[in-house]
Parts: structure tokens; C-alpha cells; sequence
């Protein structure tokens, strides 16, 4: 039954572009600089970080395979509703077309998707998202605290090696100089895009909680946001969708990064200090045909 109900959930964590315009306008600021200095102290939050914005209407099945970002966003929604079997039922569908190579777990995209981006190839399955596997990441940490089934945590250690294994073929992230990006899409270049990433350290996050591991990657990718994150900026406070220079992210986008921003930004004075910087605009009203979501 629940996934019935599950058609008609809100589905989270949209992460393609061009779907709606922002007109830039007043604003509560624009950093003229990195966010934090080299070496600024990061402080990880044992609470878990709860995301509620960033909701578009769309289904499980619409692609006909199992939707790595939209299976792992509502199996958590499920979780947060005490519905233990439910979200264990999708994070086995999850599992189902998991690839294992040399102890790493991805999830591939088994269904194409039109980058609609000048310089950015369609993508055919399978590929691969940084986000989905941040997304997957953070669920089977969470089965495995609710549940104590050590398989949980087994699927979670197998799909955190996929953030420090390198592999060209599935690549969910890259270093730039010493910078470690999580890649939301996986184009032959490399083009960081915000929320996909901030998505992906919430649930490195709550591997660490959980598990207690995965300590070194979280740090730095929190590092690199604040590090490197002030390149997203534009004036009034919005944010470019990713670093390609696509033009400032719709207000649904803006919406779901200023919740991130000011959520991760208890992990240091200086992010947090950023986020104040970031727009929050209206709540938009879209229908179906008016939002493209993962």
C-alpha cells in the first residue's frame, strides 16, 4: 500500500537546471570571498540534519527501473514515519541494480536524460550521480541505526568506498587542485552543482554519525564549500546553478540551497556567517509539467 501513497509523495532533491528562471534581484548580500579561510575549524553535528524543501510532484516508477534520488529521498521520508518495511523495500529495489566493482556499490541511471545544456552531452545509462550515491549513502546508515541488521551497514561501507575510489567510468566526484568535488551528473567534464553536492554531504553525514567512518571525506567536502563555494555567487545573494556559468539557479533551486546552507552552516562560524549571505525566495507555485526533477 505505501507505495501507492508513494505516487503521490513530493518527491525531493531536484537536480537538473533549466526548468526556472530567477530574475536576479535585491538581495541580503554577496560574499567577496572564499567563505572561510584555509584551515578554519569544521565542528560535525552528532543531530541528524533534517531537510524539508526542495519538493516536486513525480513518481517511482515514471522511468519504468527503480530512480536512484527519488527511491533513497523517499525511503527516508518513510523512515521519518516509522515505516521501517517500507523504506527497507526500496532500498532493497535500490540494491537490485546496484553494480559492485572492487568493493564499491553504485547505483546507475538505467533510463536517458536530456542535459537541455549547451556543452553537456545527453546522458545515456548507464550513468552515475554523486548525489544518488550521498542519497543511498545516508539511507542505509539510517536502516542500519533503526534496525541493528548489519546488512545496512554492510550496503553503506560498500557505497562509501564509491566516494574514495576512483573510476573514470562512474565518476561521482573529482578533485580540482586539492579541492574534492561530489559530482551530480556524470559528464565526461567535470561541473560542480550546489545542491546535488550539499545534498551528498548530508548523507556522508549521517554515515559518520552512524558508523562513525567516513570522517575524512566529509571534512573535505565541507572544506571545499568553504573554500570554493563563494564561485556559485552572484549579486543579491543567489547562486548560479553550478560553476559552468549557466546563468543564477531558479527560485526552487535557490529555495532548497538557502535550507542546506543555513543547516550545514552550524559545522563552522564562517559557513554559517555565508549563509546568511544566500536569498531566500518565495515558495513557487509548479505543477508537474513545469518542474524536471531527479
Amino acid at each position: 500500500m505505501f507505495r501507492a501513497a508513494i505516487v503521490h509523495l513530493l518527491i525531493a532533491a531536484s537536480v537538473i537546471a533549466g526548468c526556472e528562471s530567477a530574475a536576479v534581484t535585491t538581495g541580503p548580500g554577496e560574499p567577496a570571498g572564499p567563505f572561510c579561510t584555509q584551515g578554519f575549524e569544521i565542528t560535525l553535528p552528532h543531530e541528524r540534519i533534517t531537510l524539508e524543501r526542495g519538493r516536486t510532484f513525480g513518481e517511482l516508477d515514471q522511468y519504468g527501473v527503480p530512480h536512484p534520488v527519488r527511491h533513497a529521498t523517499v525511503a527516508g521520508w518513510l523512515l521519518d514515519d516509522g515505516d521501517i518495511a517500507g523504506a527497507a523495500t526500496l532500498a532493497n529495489e535500490l540494491l537490485d541494480i546496484a553494480e559492485m566493482d572492487e568493493g564499491a556499490l553504485y547505483f546507475p541511471y538505467l533510463f536517458p536524460w536530456p542535459s537541455q545544456r549547451e556543452g553537456f552531452p545527453d546522458l545515456e545509462p548507464p550513468w552515475y550521480s554523486g548525489m544518488a550515491q550521498g542519497k543511498a549513502l545516508g539511507l542505509f546508515a539510517r536502516l542500519y541505526e533503526v534496525t541493528g541488521d548489519t546488512r545496512w551497514k554492510e550496503s553503506a561501507d560498500a557505497t562509501y568506498q564509491s566516494f574514495v575510489r576512483q573510476d573514470d567510468e562512474r565518476r561521482v566526484w573529482h578533485l580540482d587542485g586539492d579541492h574534492y568535488w561530489i559530482d551530480t551528473f556524470s559528464w565526461p567534464e567535470p561541473d560542480p552543482i550546489l545542491n546535488g553536492m550539499l545534498y551528498a554531504i548530508v548523507g556522508l553525514l549521517d554515515y559518520w554519525r552512524v558508523t562513525g567512518s567516513g570522517e575524512k571525506v566529509l571534512r573535505e567536502a565541507v572544506e571545499t564549500i568553504g573554500l570554493e563555494g563563494h564561485r556559485f555567487m552572484l549579486p543579491g545573494g543567489h547562486h548560479s546553478y553550478d560553476l559552468d556559468g549557466n546563468g543564477p539557479a531558479g527560485g526552487y533551486y535557490q529555495r532548497i540551497v538557502y535550507e542546506q546552507m543555513q543547516k550545514l552552516g552550524t559545522m563552522a562560524p564562517c559557513l554559517r556567517k555565508a549563509a546568511a549571505t544566500f536569498f531566500d525566495p518565495p515558495e513557487p507555485s509548479l505543477s508537474p509539467a513545469e518542474s524536471l526533477s531527479l
